[in-house]
């Protein structure tokens, strides 16, 4: 008799399958889902992301952690590995578990034709669900477009960054980073 393959795991099993995977999943309410790899273009804006806030902010208690570190949100049961995040003072793991945190301050999520309307929409949704997060940026990988979205009394609103000429406005670290900097040796300048 053939076995029926599991469709649904719990978050402990999630965790232990991910920490002998050779490639990285996202948890969500019992299922796993495979994140892909991405493009030169893509690699490259959240490289000079990474690089342009870890410099930024240097001299700060924030810290900048690349999509090799875990986000843990409670309230939608969701493992997740942003493209960037920022934490501001003392980290918060979950569980004990040093792959995985629940407080960034910043979430920056680099988009992709496969990602767009994930991280615009039911990603977004479900990061509004952590009560550290001051601002979520949205960084396009094919042409010079950052949003960040910020909350405002009950409400998030957003502010664009367009052209290699603007910089992007992140608040929440009081700091500014040139579009020319994040996209800074993308294929599509060539």
């Amino acid at each position: 008799m053939l076995r029926r393959r599991k469709s649904r795991f719990t978050a402990t099993e999630y965790l232990a399958m991910e920490e002998v995977a050779l490639h990285r999943s996202e948890y969500h309410q019992g299922e796993i889902f495979a994140l892909s790899g991405g493009t030169v273009d893509h690699s490259v804006v959240q490289g000079n992301v990474i690089r342009a806030l870890g410099n930024a902010l240097d001299d700060t208690p924030c810290r900048v952690f690349t999509s090799d570190l875990r986000v843990y949100v409670a309230s939608d049961e969701l493992y997740t590995y942003p493209d960037a995040c920022v934490v501001c003072g003392d980290i918060r793991y979950h569980q004990r578990r040093t792959d995985t945190i629940t407080n960034p301050s910043v979430i920056i999520e680099v988009l992709s034709p496969s990602t767009r309307d994930y991280d615009r929409s039911a990603k977004f949704a479900m990061y509004k669900g952590l009560a550290s997060l001051r601002e979520y940026a949205l960084v396009d990988s094919e042409r010079a477009h950052v949003e960040c979205f910020r909350p405002r009394e009950g409400e998030w609103t957003v502010q664009m960054f367009d052209g290699l000429d603007a910089a992007c406005q992140f608040e929440a670290l009081d700091c500014e980073i040139p579009l020319s900097r994040i996209y800074h040796k993308v294929t599509w300048l060539d």
